[in-house]
């Protein structure tokens, strides 16, 4: 070979190097290799520039086969178009025969795939004369024609298996707008245009500009109640109904000889009535009245007119419909605090716990004046409505009648009902599933059940059985049934279902029996015991309450300040009783908040805290020379009491000091007052006194109300049972304040 040839073939040979783990040369022949033609090798064109050889290399077809899909890789144009460029003026490459030549190519192509699938950096290699150059890993590797291979040193080598899943992550991109129109809510012409302006600048502030660094806590906040309020349309309903009388010829004939001519003002008179109005007109003014008949005739055409659109019904609706307009022209802005559209923000910098009553309006007219309140019941499906009995307080009041009036915050002035009794009235309560139905306990023992969608008395059902005060009822529900609970001045306490009978289903369920003994309970001065025998063995029961979790469970309180504990399963028998009070209990009231703490009021001038399973109260509030006759708790504010003593209306705060009140209003006509309620919404409170006088207070400066009120009630009596440490030791033995639901419904579902 000369020198001239050999500087070609050594211009021409290419030795290509990359990183990657080293490659075992393998023989030239294996044994399973195929036998292929050989393929003549293609023209290449050979470029110089200023005498340099810048040819470009041969791509390596095999790099990118496993990405290309559905296309034809190199390697197979190969044989079919010979488009594989070699030198064409090298004839040193007829002494490789085609087996050689495609065995290294597949030796090739496996070391390709093998570095590509380990994310090496490969470059291409190719074949130039008579020596073959395969890529290696950090060394330079040749094979000639006469090189040999150790088979078992080829054969013990293995390559790197090709992983099975591939992953790849999909990222977004930047979003870009194609089309963008602002919106525009006022014109920037108009006043509003700075304003929206301004807002457009915050929002920008806090939402992308530095306001969006500013410090947020993840707390508990306190938003204002939305009041939401459906209202529905309803038409009047047709009502007809068949009547029938008996006349002679006579009477038919005098009464055609008596009808007058119609005048002409008669005539053109626009007055019309509807069929039921006609029906109503026509029994009051049937000619066989001869009362009815006389005064028709007297009177004029303009006087039966007017006479019957006053006496329609429709006319006494549009009536009231025009006194509620005025009431709220002349108290809209009480409505709204009674409602709590028009609360004092909670948020404002002055704000200071002062336990304001203030007045909104009085419930009283011509009607009630002289008769004392006995009890207010709000309706259980319309905070609005109120319900107050009147009848009397002293027992010498021997004229008294009784009265019951049905009261709507939109006419203060005048009420939507009235209905008078005879007897006076005791008690009364609402019904929590028909909120229509509304039961009347009188001084004489009576019981009855109205019907107020009805403007005249409607009884549906009624007891006449007993003969002594009603002085408590309630309305409980056992199952899918509602009963009543009384309570009566003899000691009975009664059961009654309504049935399709015109009177009550009566069943006397308990007794409370005189007292023998020593009670547990507060301590008490032991009476003289005299003599004489007593008439009855039993005390009044004057007061009732339910269990707030078992409705089998029913609270009596007696005159003589004991509280018998109950139940509808046992008649005639109390499962516990203690003494609460050196006098008549007037009222028992449990927590909304901790169903297991109770208030009592009484006669020795004290209300009393008390905890189911403690015989001892919690809380006593001061002594006075005035017996408290009625407590209640707020459903607002978990630590709120009011009671009323005297003229006093007195509010008590448990997280504060008890041996104080927080705040005392006067009664504004100096009354003693009689009874006291929270509204449903604990907004406002109602006070009733002696002279048929009924308060309406809103709270002002009251606490906000608490997260957790079952742990500020824990914690406020924690703090006052701080000189008391084996109250508080039995108080924490209790554990949770409320009772476990689930232990009671089990039984009654």
């Amino acid at each position: 070979m000369s020198s001239l040839e050999h500087s070609k073939r050594s211009a021409t040979k290419s030795v290509v190097s990359y990183e990657g783990p080293p490659i075992i040369r393998k023989s030239l022949r294996p044994r399973d290799a195929p036998k292929q033609k050989s393929v003549p090798p293609p023209r290449q064109v050979i470029i110089t520039v200023d005498g340099k050889d810048v040819t470009p290399m041969p791509l390596n077809p095999y790099l990118f086969e496993g990405g290309r899909e559905r296309q034809i890789s190199i390697l197979d144009n190969l044989t079919k178009d010979q488009s594989f460029m070699l030198q064409p003026h090298h004839s040193s490459l007829g002494r490789v025969d085609s087996q050689k030549f495609q065995t290294n190519l597949l030796l090739q192509k496996q070391e390709v795939e093998s570095a590509a699938f380990t994310h090496r950096s490969i470059v291409t290699s190719a074949y130039f004369g008579d020596d073959i150059v395969i890529p290696a890993f950090g060394s330079v590797v040749s094979y000639s024609d006469d090189t040999s291979v150790d088979v078992e040193e080829a054969e013990a080598y293995h390559e790197p298996a090709i992983p099975d899943h591939i992953s790849l992550v999909l990222k977004e991109t930047d979003t870009f707008f194609l089309l963008d129109l602002p919106s525009c809510s006022v014109s920037k012409d108009s006043e509003q245009a700075e304003a929206v302006e301004e807002d457009n600048r915050d929002y920008e502030y806090l939402t992308k500009g530095k306001g969006r660094n500013r410090k947020v806590l993840t707390v508990g906040v306190q938003t204002v109640e939305v009041l939401r309020k459906a209202r529905d349309t309803e038409t009047t309903k047709k009502r007809s109904r068949n009547t029938g009388t008996y006349v002679s010829g006579w009477e038919m004939y005098d009464t055609f000889q008596t009808v007058e001519v119609p005048s002409s003002d008669e005539e053109r008179s626009d007055v019309s009535f509807s069929e039921e109005e006609k029906l109503d007109f026509g029994m009051q003014d049937h000619k066989l009245n001869e009362e009815s008949s006389m005064e028709s005739y007297r009177m004029s055409t303009e006087d039966k007119q007017l006479n019957k659109i006053v006496k329609s019904r429709a006319f006494r609706d549009a009536l009231i419909v025009i006194e509620r307009i005025l009431g709220n022209n002349c108290y809209n802005e009480e409505q709204k605090r009674f409602k709590g559209l028009s609360d004092p923000d909670v948020f404002r910098e002055d704000i200071e716990y002062k336990y304001k009553l203030h007045l909104l309006w009085t419930y009283a007219n011509d009607n009630t004046e002289g008769k004392c309140v006995t009890a207010v019941a709000l309706n259980s499906f319309n905070e609005d409505i109120v319900a107050v009995a009147y009848g009397k307080y002293f027992y010498n009041d021997r004229q008294c009648v009784g009265m019951v009036m049905i009261w709507n915050i939109k006419n203060p002035r005048q009420p939507e009902r009235q209905y008078d009794f005879v007897v006076p009235v005791t008690s009364i309560a609402f019904s929590n599933v028909n909120p229509n139905l509304l039961a009347i306990g009188f001084y004489n023992g009576h019981l009855k059940i109205l019907d107020i969608s009805s403007p005249e008395i409607n009884v549906i059902r009624e007891d006449t059985t007993f003969f002594e005060p009603v002085w408590n009822i309630l309305w409980f529900k056992q199952g899918d049934e509602e009963d009543l609970m009384a309570s009566f001045g003899d000691g009975r306490v009664c059961r009654y279902q309504i049935t399709s009978a015109e009177y009550l289903k009566r069943t006397q369920i308990m007794v409370t029996a005189a007292a023998e003994g020593k009670l547990k309970g507060i301590k008490y001065l032991k009476k003289c015991e005299g003599k004489d025998i007593s008439i009855t063995g039993f005390d009044q029961a004057r007061c009732l309450a339910l269990h707030p979790t078992d409705p089998s469970t029913y609270f009596v309180g007696t005159d003589e300040g004991v509280v018998h504990r109950c139940s509808t399963n046992y008649y005639n028998e109390h499962m516990d009783l203690f003494k609460a009070h050196d006098g008549a209990i007037h009222t028992i009231r449990f927590s909304p908040f901790a169903n297991k703490l109770y208030l009592t009021c009484g006669d020795d001038f004290r209300a009393r805290l008390w905890v189911d399973g403690i015989s001892e109260p919690l809380v006593t509030t001061t002594r006075s020379l005035l017996p408290a006759l009625d407590v209640d708790w707020s459903p607002e504010n978990p630590t709120v009491i009011a009671t009323i003593r005297g003229t006093d209306i007195l509010v008590w705060d448990l997280q504060r000091k008890m041996y104080q009140s927080q705040s005392v209003q006067k009664s504004p006509k100096g009354v003693f007052n009689t009874v006291c309620r929270f509204t449903t919404n604990g907004r406002c409170l109602m006070v009733g006194d002696m002279g048929g006088n009924v308060y309406v207070y809103s709270l002002e400066d009251m606490p906000i109300r608490p997260f957790f009120p079952e742990n500020l009630i824990l914690q406020s009596l924690k703090r006052l049972l701080v000189t008391r440490p084996d109250l508080l030791k039995k108080l924490r033995k209790l554990g949770s304040l409320n009772f476990d639901k689930q232990n009671f419904s089990k039984y009654f579902n």
